[in-house]
């Protein structure tokens, strides 16, 4: 009984050592499948300037004269940015006011923002402008779009705020 069960012992223990060996022909080498170009960005609904101020609110009230500034967190996957701009319009006729180019957070005119705390370490754009008298007397929308080589990302605020 002793012999039976040291063979199957030694045929097991075989079959198992002969069974592990790798084989190549089941190895597939195919290069990954890169990740499709993507870009994303919304409208951060927080001002710190001229006050700290929720964007998108009735109560958002700014005077002619303030210097507004506006912050876009994106994210940027398998692309480049060619080009951003940020559109403010009049939401009764929907006319735009003015256009301007988006910075990136490392320009150096960055160094001189009051940066919110949730976009601390985050890659954002941002733009400045004083809202003079083509604002005077009305509810502004806003909208943003950031173009890339192949993806592109477009956001819009809707009554965002006014200016008196």
């Amino acid at each position: 009984m002793k012999t039976v069960i040291r063979l199957s012992f030694l045929a097991f223990a075989s079959f198992v050592l002969f069974s592990c060996t790798k084989s190549d022909a089941l190895v597939v080498n195919e290069p990954p499948v890169p990740d499709s170009p993507n870009i994303t960005s919304k409208i951060f609904p927080y001002t710190t300037q001229p006050v700290n101020a929720a964007l998108g609110s009735a109560q958002t009230v700014f005077n002619t004269g303030d210097v507004v500034t506006i912050f876009v967190p994106y994210g940027v996957g398998n692309d480049d940015i060619v080009s951003s701009t940020l559109v403010v319009s009049d939401n009764a006729s929907k006319d735009a006011i003015a256009t301007y180019p988006l910075l990136l957070s490392t320009d150096p005119s960055a160094a001189q923002l009051n940066i919110p705390a949730d976009l601390q370490n985050v890659p954002f754009m941002f733009v400045t402008f004083t809202a003079d008298n083509n604002f005077t007397g009305k509810i502004i929308d806003v909208s943003t779009s950031i173009v890339g080589n192949k993806a592109h990302s477009e956001d819009t605020l809707a009554t965002a705020f006014s200016v008196q």
